[in-house]
């Protein structure tokens, strides 16, 4: 799973970059509203149905009829209200571009709808590898064809074109990999709303959340600054969020399968989490490091606006880390109503701090208060977990002191360096010795510190029992058990 992400994160990356490059800040911008739009008004009809076929103890076949039925009953129903807005939205923002821009995301979300709902017995075996091989082509079919769009027409259909193809693909191989003929049914739908509707309104109430940035933006600094906006946060996410998504996905049929014993769902947690923080926190942190040589080298000059954006985020993605299991959790332990007021609280905090940062600061003044509202949502969700498995913010932290020293000593020495080197050695050759150096000083000193502990249980010794069985002879020389 994580092999595949990265790969399609890579894949990400590098068509995040062409399309820059071919395309205009304002054309991302004005599809990045469409797009917002849409994903807020799917999150107030969303019907989790699929999680709920993880989650139940026994699954029948009418089960998946009854989820493809609601599925495809929701995205028609969806269609038309998009179509219906389209209208509205384009008078709304003053831009009539978004008209024809609205009836295309509204014949995409029909589409989706024709989703496969037996997917989910993958999940319920732990069996992940269909879901990685679903997004990595997904993502690099999508990619293929923005940049090909991009390259003959110069217009932002290209990213709308990505995004219908990266569906039609996923759906389509999602009948490939596990065959299915769809009936319609509406069977046992009380069960499966008991544990999904919460954590339906959880999710539409995440969505207006996170959502709301491109609106705001847009509506208050303009089309332009939305479109650095819309690049630097997708570029910071990719290393934090974007490769971390899989192992989060696995958390959810994994906890679930101890969620009946308190301590072993504690030991599981711990473990998951403090995985998700080493790994988060140097790519986070690395990327902020390296921001502007990158963004210099790859996007130009006219993407300069965009790199306070991924400096800033990308840091803050990797210290949200230290709650983001936090889902799983409550969703494995069916406290998904707790996730709908938690995220009740975050909305109320972050709109307005992301009202006065785009009205006081414009670009800049969003961004910053953003980090604030991400600073206080880690807060709210390490309380949570310690309300849920009885585990102190204190021992939260202390289960990823290695992992926070080490990142420190990695900005403080591959900082100082990226600070003082000479200009004559150009941006490329100064991002790589900065990642380099960066990685040497981390790993060295997470394994340091993990040595003078007395190598306790962890993800270190995970990862060399990894290495030792991948390559036999390290096992003695690491002296892995």
């Amino acid at each position: 799973m994580i092999g595949a992400r990265l790969l399609s994160n890579f894949a990400a990356f590098i068509g995040m970059l062409l399309l820059a490059r071919l395309l205009l800040p304002e054309d991302f911008g004005v599809v990045a509203i469409a797009l917002t739009v849409t994903a807020i008004i799917s999150s107030l009809t969303e019907i989790s149905v699929g999680t709920a076929l993880v989650h139940l103890r026994e699954v029948e076949e009418d089960h998946f009829h009854s989820a493809w039925t609601l599925g495809m009953a929701r995205s028609l129903a969806l269609s038309a209200v998009l179509a219906g807005l389209a209208w509205p939205i384009a008078w709304a923002y003053g831009d009539m571009r978004l008209l024809p821009l609205m009836l295309a995301m509204a014949g995409i979300t029909v589409i989706s709808g024709l989703a496969n709902p037996r997917l989910a017995i993958f999940a319920r075996q732990l069996s992940f590898w269909q879901d990685a091989m679903l997004n990595l082509g997904g993502r690099v079919s999508g990619l293929l064809v923005s940049v090909l769009i991009a390259w003959l027409l110069r217009s932002y259909w290209a990213i709308v074109a990505g995004q219908a193809a990266t569906v039609a693909f996923t759906i389509i191989m999602g009948y490939v990999l596990m065959p299915y003929r769809p009936r319609i049914r509406f069977y046992d739908l009380r069960r499966m709303f008991a544990f999904s509707a919460w954590l339906s309104l959880q999710q539409a109430i995440n969505t207006l959340n996170w959502r709301s940035d491109p609106l705001l933006i847009s509506f208050f600094a303009g089309p332009t600054a939305l479109g650095h906006y819309t690049v630097g946060d997708n570029l910071a996410s990719l290393p934090t969020r974007e490769a971390l998504a899989p192992l989060s996905g696995m958390l959810f049929p994994g906890l679930a399968r101890v969620a009946d014993d308190p301590v072993a769902l504690r030991k599981a947690y711990l473990r998951a989490q403090s995985l998700l923080s080493m790994i988060a926190f140097p790519m986070g942190f690395g990327l902020a490091l390296v921001a502007e040589p990158v963004m210099m080298l790859a996007l130009g000059e006219r993407w300069a606006p965009a790199v306070p954006v991924v400096q800033i985020l990308a840091g803050i993605f990797a210290v949200q880390t230290l709650s983001s299991a936090l889902q799983p959790l409550a969703m494995a332990t069916g406290q998904t109503r707790l996730l709908f007021l938690r995220d009740c609280v975050n909305f109320v905090i972050r709109v307005p701090l992301m009202v006065a940062g785009v009205m006081l600061g414009g670009l800049i003044g969003a961004v910053i208060g953003r980090c604030f509202s991400g600073l206080i949502s880690t807060a709210i969700g390490i309380g949570l977990v310690n309300r849920l498995l009885g585990i102190t913010p204190l021992d939260q932290l202390r289960a990823n002191a290695r992992t926070i020293l080490a990142t420190l000593v990695m900005i403080g020495g591959a900082g100082s360096w990226l600070m003082a080197a000479p200009e004559a050695l150009g941006n490329g050759w100064t991002v790589l010795v900065t990642v380099l150096m960066g990685a040497a000083l981390y790993i060295g000193t997470l394994l340091a510190a993990w040595q003078a502990m007395g190598r306790p249980r962890g993800p270190e010794l995970d990862f060399l029992q990894i290495a030792a069985r991948a390559c036999p002879p390290l096992r003695s020389l690491l002296a892995v058990p």
